[in-house]
């Protein structure tokens, strides 16, 4: 744990190592990766296949092409096939390890003539070496196997013969395994680098993922064992992650507010009971015991702390009821100017009396909602302006629409809201130093918060140049 500046704690998980989640991320990468490549050798090696397939074929056909085109010259220049010298087209089948016959018209084999210049010495020697290898070459090779590929031998325009080439059938093969091998080694080794790379790449993703889920949960889990000073500290982290790390420490930062408003409440709930039950249990006691008399003054003054303890239950009530989403409300078409001029007639003489001067301006405001809740809004707003204007101060009440808004405002002439507790006004029990002598108990304005809301309103409160405080509810017009 690591202490942070401003009084509260950093989850830290120490020492990071690979974690079940960090394991299962570089499993799907390798697998990822791994399964890449394999559709990639597969689809590789199939299309080299076909290729080299193709490939020779082109070539087998040129061939036969380029040897049946010998021949035919070989015929135009002797003029027929006894003398013809085939031994060109011989070699060029050789040379792609092929042996070759030809055939004329009548299907009977031409025999291979000898070469210019020969034919004294195959007298003289019977038959040279030369002629001995190019009659060899003339017969299909040892080694070609394979189906004969034929061509028509032409010479203007008229078939004189038939020329067959057979290739070697394992020459194609063996050129096929040469490159299937090749291209496996290769494939091993973009495997092995795919491999170190998904683990590289795995070891960096999944220490950026697994570092702050870890941080988070860590964060979590304290929250939750009742550690509210825990943070996570990983806003940092890329994209959602960061967002949920804000979350996190969002939500702990809320539960650790109100667990103080919680304790706060507790207390200030047994402050405020506190008073006015020991005032009313001493003038109790005092009559008990005799020493006073239960005239009406001292009956009186018992009955005062009473509907001050009723109020402020009921104040309470309303409070956890408009809180947890259970306020009954009856919503019925209202005008805001109406609903004010009510709250008026009853609460005004009141205002008056305490020597306040209230200005009212009103337009209409037609809104949705419980007449008796937004009244109790706009006589909780009345009450606090009356408490903080100074005796002969104004108290403004005006009544509009603003768009698809009603608006409530009440201005006082009272010392405004001090910057440093802005924040602070609507929270429950709460006073500001203004509110030291005014014996409130600090919950209208949260219970006229609560009602707002409940009704899909907002309470506002601002500064006025020049006069006091300006509170404004805002709820949506009909």
């Amino acid at each position: 744990m690591m202490a942070g500046a401003s009084g509260r704690t950093t989850a830290r998980t120490g020492r990071w190592r690979l974690s079940p989640l960090a394991v299962r991320l570089a499993v799907a990468f390798l697998a990822v990766a791994l399964g890449a490549l394999a559709v990639l050798t597969v689809v590789t090696l199939l299309t080299a296949r076909g290729g080299f397939s193709e490939l020779t074929d082109r070539q087998r056909q040129a061939t036969v092409e380029q040897v049946a085109a010998l021949a035919a010259a070989a015929y135009e220049q002797a003029g027929s096939w006894e003398r013809a010298d085939l031994h060109p087209a011989v070699a060029v089948a050789a040379a792609d390890g092929a042996g070759m016959t030809v055939h004329d018209t009548a299907g009977e084999q031409v025999p291979l003539a000898p070469m210019a210049g020969m034919g004294r010495m195959g007298d003289m020697a019977g038959m040279g070496p030369m002629d001995e290898m190019m009659s060899g070459m003339h017969d299909p090779a040892p080694g070609a196997q394979g189906p004969s590929v034929e061509r028509a031998i032409e010479v203007d325009g008229e078939v004189v013969g038939t020329v067959a080439v057979r290739f070697a059938v394992d020459e194609g093969a063996r050129a096929e395994l040469q490159l299937r091998d090749a291209l496996t080694r290769n494939v091993l080794v973009a495997a092995g680098l795919a491999g170190v790379v998904a683990l590289a790449a795995t070891g960096l993703v999944a220490g950026r993922l697994t570092r702050p889920l870890s941080r988070l949960t860590a964060t979590v889990e304290a929250v939750a064992a009742g550690d509210r000073s825990v943070r996570s500290g990983a806003h940092d982290a890329a994209g959602e992650l960061g967002a949920l790390a804000v979350a996190v420490d969002r939500m702990a930062d809320t539960l650790d507010r109100q667990e103080q408003l919680r304790r706060a409440l507790v207390a200030d709930v047994a402050h405020e009971l506190r008073t006015p039950l020991a005032v009313a249990l001493g003038e109790c006691d005092a009559i008990l015991d005799g020493v006073v008399e239960p005239d009406p003054e001292r009956l009186a003054s018992v009955r005062e702390e009473i509907v001050r303890l009723s109020r402020l239950v009921a104040d309470l009530e309303t409070l956890a009821a408009a809180e947890s989403a259970t306020l009954q409300m009856d919503a019925e078409p209202l005008d805001l100017g109406e609903v004010v001029d009510d709250v008026l007639a009853l609460h005004g003489p009141r205002l008056r009396g305490q020597g306040h001067q209230l200005r009212v301006r009103r337009e209409p405001a037609p809104v949705m909602g419980d007449s008796l809740r937004v009244g109790q809004i706009v006589t909780n707003l009345l009450t606090n302006a009356g408490k903080f204007s100074p005796a002969g101060g104004r108290i403004d009440v005006e009544v509009a629409t603003d768009g698809d808004t009603a608006v409530v405002a009440v201005t006082d002439d009272g010392p405004g809201i001090p910057p440093d507790e802005h924040d602070r006004v609507f929270e429950r029990f709460w006073q500001g130093r203004a509110a030291a002598d005014t014996g409130g108990s600090g919950i209208g304005l949260a219970v006229a918060t609560e009602l707002a809301r409940a009704h899909g309103g907002v309470l506002e409160a601002t500064n006025v140049s020049g006069r006091g405080a300006r509170f404004v509810l805002r709820l949506p017009a009909r």
